[in-house]
């Protein structure tokens, strides 16, 4: 979610001219972005070692899980028990 929202406060910030709105924006995609790839490293490199091709799919793969549980989330908690 704090992707998603970041993503449209980047957007607005580039439509307006409002570059420092666009910065911030920014921040939170990005920042996601490092930490997922850097983490695919360090599961890639990790024993047992996963192939090339296993190691270039874990960024798609972290960024499908973390969406899914955060639908998940968002989803769960609107639902009346």
């Amino acid at each position: 979610m704090g992707v998603m929202l970041g993503s449209a406060i980047g957007m607005l910030g580039l439509l307006l001219g409002i570059t420092w709105v666009a910065a911030i924006g920014f921040a939170a995609p990005i920042g996601y972005l490092l930490l997922d790839l850097v983490a695919s490293g360090f599961s890639a490199a990790a024993r047992p070692r996963l192939s090339p091709r296993a190691a270039l799919m874990l960024p798609a793969i972290y960024a499908t899980m973390h969406a899914c549980w955060g639908w998940g989330f968002l989803r769960g908690g609107a639902r009346p028990s």
